[in-house]
């Protein structure tokens, strides 16, 4: 992944966000988000993964 000479400052930045929002994704999530949106993905069916894949995290956890 190549978002320049700013990528990390990116990536800290779409993680600070994601705890904001309480989605809390790591470096290595957004990153691979980031990577599937430059080929091409689709971003509503990441975000319906992502919210799918945290949930069923959820439920496991209680």
């Amino acid at each position: 992944m190549d978002l320049g000479p700013y990528s990390n400052y990116i990536v800290e930045g779409l993680q600070e966000i994601s705890e904001i929002l309480d989605i809390e994704l790591n470096k290595d999530q957004i990153s691979s988000i980031i990577r599937l949106l430059n080929m091409g993905a689709n971003p509503v069916a990441i975000a319906a993964v992502v919210k799918e894949l945290k949930a069923e995290q959820t439920s496991r956890n209680y």
